[in-house]
């Protein structure tokens, strides 16, 4: 079955424009220490993220630092259309179809992987099969997934007149892990590094058993769209990246990090590793590649060396040479 005969089923489609209300915009300002500038993202940086940023479309990051509300407000009306979630979901170049058939295939193949991790009946080989979509109902009724997490015109897959965010499937499975293990371990107070678009936090958020408190720390363009995603006023705080200093940040049980500590650079890790060396982090759990090549950060090392053992790991089902990891401060 052909790409084109797939789409019988299911679409892979633009969600419909959400406004931002401008009160939302102002509220991150209000929540956040003061953004020093477009300077202070470049200083910290690495390689991997020049690149992208050339891209966008609009300089986010100006309009933050001016605080242009209605501006922002519409940039991130269209998050996902203008470049900016670019490096954290796709976004522009979803709309070429070679993307769109690569995308297809490798979710086809992920939703197996995540049917088999969530104990869901699936004995179809074949995975463009109609029982498949049945898998994804069922997928779709076991989490509570938020409609912010559709604002800027994110992609989504459409089956039955129901959508589900098109890149949600990878986030799903670490966050079901860790949810779990929050069980175990007593995590009531995470914080998340890097959490791009906040999929894989609101996941937790809204799916998590007991109540928690969730900290975020991101570059600013990132950030603004995790406050938008998970604001909470009494569970929730945001930190800047460039602002962000040990010294002053609070305990937090649980260090959380999906796909972003290779790319960050050894000082920049040594900065937020330093929370471990001062008691204020007990757990690091880690969802990344482990292929230390392109000026990516060995973090395993720098993890050790700050004082941290791995108590599980193994590799994801969904993605090859990607490894879960759950680290504890001895």
């Amino acid at each position: 079955m052909n790409f084109f005969n797939i789409n019988n089923y299911l679409k892979l489609e633009r969600h419909k424009k959400i406004e931002i209300l401008p009160e939302r915009v102002e509220s991150f300002f209000k929540y956040t220490e003061p953004y020093q500038g477009p300077e202070s993202t470049n200083k910290i940086i690495g390689k991997v993220w020049e690149n992208v940023f050339d891209k966008f479309g609009t300089n986010i990051f100006d309009l933050i630092y001016k605080k242009e509300i209605y501006k922002i407000s519409k940039a991130y009306e269209d998050y996902y259309v203008n470049g900016i979630s670019d490096g954290a979901c796709a976004g522009k170049g979803l709309e070429k179809i070679r993307k769109k058939i690569q995308y297809s295939r490798r979710n086809f193949s992920r939703l197996k992987s995540l049917a088999k991790h969530l104990e869901l009946q699936h004995n179809n080989r074949n995975f463009f099969e109609k029982d498949n979509f049945i898998l994804l109902n069922k997928i779709i009724s076991k989490f509570h997934i938020s409609d912010k997490l559709y604002e800027g015109q994110a992609w989504t897959w459409e089956i039955d007149e129901k959508k589900i965010h098109a890149e949600i499937f990878d986030h799903i499975y670490f966050a079901d892990i860790l949810i779990k293990l929050s069980e175990i371990y007593e995590w009531e107070d995470f914080t998340f590094l890097g959490d791009g678009s906040g999929i894989l936090s609101s996941l937790i958020i809204n799916n998590q058993i007991k109540d928690a408190n969730y900290k975020f720390i991101d570059i600013v363009h990132f950030l603004f769209k995790q406050f938008l995603t998970n604001f909470d006023e009494e569970k929730t705080s945001f930190y800047l990246a460039e602002n962000f200093s040990y010294e002053n940040f609070p305990f937090s049980r649980v260090l959380v990090n999906q796909d972003s500590f290779p790319e960050i650079n050894d000082q920049g890790l040594k900065n937020y590793f330093n929370l471990i060396k001062s008691s204020k982090i007990d757990y690091v759990a880690s969802y990344n590649q482990e292929l230390y090549v392109d000026n990516h950060t060995n973090f395993r090392k720098m993890l050790f060396e700050s004082g941290m053992k791995s108590l599980i790991r193994f590799e994801s089902t969904m993605r090859k040479n990607y490894f879960i990891e759950i680290f504890k401060r001895f």
